[in-house]
This record gives structure tokens, C-alpha cells and sequence, in this order.
């Protein structure tokens, strides 16, 4: 697995692997294209952080984790509980559970359960495509969780004063016209988020823009 340092003037950003490989494929993902060697254990989430802290120089610290590193979060969920539970304890990380965002390819009983176990804690959902057609095609996972039932999801989900945020890899011809722009909107009417575009990191590997 894998875990990353994204260090700024103001803050320490480190993003977190819950499993090596993944099992949902996401077209776009080069992770996918591995499938699942298996989930980690909460100790070895817990050792990217260590690993993370170790890795900084003196002085400064990891501020926020994000769980949108290797694999998908809510498919191994007693060791993200255990791992999240460590990191914002004082007595371990002492990072504050605001600062703590999982990030979903949209699995809807997990988004159930994140907001009824962790309700501090911050949710960002991979959706990639206004329709469930396109994101049918683009990630696997829309075919046992459409966008009704995702949505749906979202609308109940304890957001509190965090907003949802939404996931959106833009990819050149596929999904980033303004039609698609239009749709999206429509979609997440009443659903309490923010939109985050993303620029797709183009490689030789995979057929996108």
C-alpha cells in the first residue's frame, strides 16, 4: 500500500491506505487495475501515519489525513473505526476529527454507517458522472449502488456543519461537457455539499485525457 505527504505553508495534509489494491476497478484508477491483495489491519493504518510523522522534519506535523489513498474505506470498515478512533484520540494522533475526510466510491450501507459511528468526521464520494450509465461504465460500483440509492444516501447523511464533499475527475471527452455540468446540478439539488473538480493525471497506462 501506499501513503502520501501533501505539505502546505498552513497545514500537513497525509493521505491514508485502507487496503492494498482495490476491489471496485474504476476505470480511471490505476489501482483498480490491481484488484485487491487484501485489507489492512488498523495497526497498519495507523503505521502510514507513523511513517508520515517520521518523514517530516522538525517542527511540523501531519494536520489533516484523508482516506482516499489505496482501496475503498467503507468495504473495511472495523479497522477504519479503530484506525480513526486512534488518530483523533489525544492519547494517539490528537488530530482532530474535523480535519479526518473518508473518501467513498459510494457504498451506500458504509455511508449509513459512517454517520451514525462517525459523525465528526468528514465524507467525500467519488461520483465522476451525472448518470447512471456513464458511471456505470466508468465505476463498476454504481451497478449494486445506483445514483438513486447514493443520493439518497447523501440527503440523510448527519452533514452538520460539513458539507458533503462531492468527487469529480474531469475526463477529457468523456464527462466534461456542460451537459454534464447541467446534470450534475440537478442531481445533487438538496443534497448539502461542495462540487471539487479534479484534472485527470494523464498516462500512457489508461486511455484518458
Amino acid at each position: 500500500c501506499e501513503t502520501v505527504l501533501m505539505p502546505e505553508p498552513a497545514r500537513v495534509t497525509q493521505c491514508l491506505s485502507s487496503q492494498a489494491g482495490c476491489p471496485l476497478a474504476c476505470a480511471f484508477c490505476r489501482t483498480g487495475g490491481l484488484g485487491l491483495s487484501r485489507s489492512l489491519h488498523w495497526s497498519e493504518i495507523v503505521d502510514q501515519w507513523l511513517a508520515g510523522r517520521r518523514a517530516l522534519p522538525r517542527g511540523r506535523r501531519v494536520t489533516n489525513l484523508v482516506f482516499m489513498g489505496m482501496g475503498e474505506p467503507l468495504l473495511n470498515r472495523t479497522a477504519l473505526e479503530e484506525a480513526v478512533r486512534f488518530l483523533v484520540s489525544p492519547e494517539g494522533g490528537g488530530i482532530a476529527a474535523g480535519r479526518v475526510t473518508i473518501s467513498t466510491a459510494g457504498i451506500v450501507p458504509g455511508i449509513d454507517w459512517l454517520g451514525a459511528t462517525l459523525p465528526q468526521v468528514k465524507l467525500a464520494v467519488s461520483l465522476n458522472a451525472p448518470d447512471d450509465g456513464l458511471r456505470s461504465r466508468l465505476m463498476p460500483v454504481n451497478r449494486t449502488h445506483p445514483l438513486r440509492e447514493l443520493i439518497a444516501a447523501l440527503r440523510r447523511y448527519p452533514t452538520g456543519r460539513r458539507p458533503v464533499t462531492i468527487e469529480y475527475v474531469l475526463l477529457g471527452g468523456v464527462n466534461d461537457a456542460p451537459a454534464h455540468a447541467a446534470k450534475l446540478a440537478r442531481l445533487l439539488r438538496g443534497v448539502r455539499c461542495t462540487v471539487n473538480l479534479i484534472p485527470f493525471n494523464a498516462h500512457s497506462g489508461l486511455p484518458f485525457a
